[in-house]
């Protein structure tokens, strides 16, 4: 299961500079702190374990990639994303720390499940995956505020809802107990996450999730 995150942000300016430059320039210095990697490589994607997507943070090598074989807005809130997660993991906030549970990771036992290797009560297979629910609706958040902190002329309720459609897809994913496939992920689907709310909402509240999107997502994604 790659992780990926929403690739289409929508900067108002076609021109980056000077803003962008500080932007880059900044996560860099603060992954150098922390004694991480970043690699910014122009190509589509970057592959993680074997698949490819826009980005993904290797906590265990320290390692960030991003895809940037696109324009700057398509994956300036990428990097955002990955840099955030480095920032969880060592602060180690509450919502990464129980990410990092041994021996079976709440990551590592969704992927069991998808593919069918263990059974799950339901209740079980619901508290996994609300806990990296909860842990990638805080790093949004969190990338939503470096992206406004930086001055990036950003059209942020277009982001809120591309990341909405992509913490509601947990909600789904334990429903139909099914990963996107690729080149299908939530955010990909303009009829998709343009239905979605422009602001971020409490966890429980992406549990109580509406007809109309379960129809949708059946449609685009789960089709």
């Amino acid at each position: 299961m790659p992780k990926n995150v929403p690739t289409s942000a929508v900067l108002r300016s076609k021109s980056l500079a000077p803003a962008m430059d500080r932007f880059v320039a900044g996560i860099h210095r603060r992954l150098k702190r922390y004694g991480y990697k970043l690699i910014l490589r122009k190509a589509p994607y970057v592959f993680d374990c074997g698949m490819p997507c826009s980005g993904y943070t290797d906590d265990e090598n320290k390692m960030i990639a991003v895809a940037t074989g696109k324009p700057a807005n398509a994956w300036v809130s990428v990097l955002a994303h990955e840099a955030s997660h480095a920032d969880q993991s060592v602060e180690q906030c509450a919502s990464w720390r129980v990410l990092e549970a041994e021996p079976l990771s709440p990551h590592v036992l969704l992927d069991e499940w998808l593919m069918g290797n263990i059974q799950l009560k339901k209740k079980n297979a619901k508290d996994m995956i609300g806990m990296i629910q909860n842990n990638e609706l805080d790093c949004e958040k969190r990338a939503v505020r470096k992206m406004m902190h930086a001055g990036l002329d950003v059209d942020f309720p277009y982001l809120i809802q591309q990341a909405n459609s992509y913490i509601y897809f947990y909600t789904m994913c334990f429903r139909r107990r099914a990963w996107y496939p690729v080149g299908a992920s939530p955010y990909s689907f303009k009829e998709l996450y343009s239905a979605m709310p422009t602001k971020f909402l409490g966890l429980n509240d992406y549990w109580e999730i509406p007809r109309r999107y379960v129809k949708l997502y059946d449609r685009l994604v789960f089709n």
